[in-house]
């Protein structure tokens, strides 16, 4: 879904840049590619997101704690990209009720808008 997203703009006339430690898809992707860090690893993309102030005018996450971490230096510049429930994905409680905090930080508290892939 982010490889379509991120062509469809492209297509409209928009300077796209995927940001990412590593892009692996077998999807044909028009955007230019930046990468985060030489260190292909989690903690280095939790570290740029929480201290990097980029340039771009709109910054899409697809994971709610890089939106979270991202809206310290890039507050106004925020959208989520929703395309599923990130807690789901974890079986540590402590994990979990960091992403809980994390939702409630972005979408109640900073009102981040969000892009949302769902039936519903």
């Amino acid at each position: 879904m982010v490889v379509e997203y991120a062509n469809y703009l492209v297509s409209q006339g928009n300077d796209v840049v995927v940001a990412a430690n590593v892009v692996n898809t077998l999807f044909n992707l028009n955007a230019r590619i930046e990468y985060i860090s030489r260190i292909r690893y989690k903690v280095s993309t939790i570290l740029n997101a929480l201290f990097r102030k980029t340039y771009w005018d709109v910054i899409i996450a697809d994971v709610i704690i890089v939106a979270a971490l991202l809206s310290f230096r890039n507050k106004n510049k925020i959208v989520y990209f929703a395309q599923d429930y990130d807690e789901a994905y974890y079986k540590n409680s402590l994990l979990k009720l960091v992403i809980r905090i994390s939702y409630y930080y972005c979408l109640s508290v900073l009102k981040i808008p969000v892009i949302s892939v769902s039936d519903e």
